[in-house]
């Protein structure tokens, strides 16, 4: 099952164009996205199936603290 690893982006460097609008990364799998974030600082991000519900995933324990 793909999921979409989904964000806002509102930082400084974001072109003005681009902030505030929905953005999304693909992953063939959950456990694909589980372990890019793994190694990143938990951001708001939330995850999506391919129909565009929501999924419940524990960033704050997955993600470097």
């Amino acid at each position: 099952m793909k999921v979409r690893l989904c964000y806002i982006p509102t930082s400084w460097d974001t072109p003005k164009h681009s902030r505030g609008i929905k953005h999304s990364t693909e992953f063939d799998t959950l456990d694909d996205l589980i372990k890019v974030m793994s190694k990143c600082i938990y951001n708001g991000e939330w995850v999506e199936d391919e129909k565009g519900n929501k999924l419940e995933v524990d960033f704050k324990n997955i993600c470097v603290q």
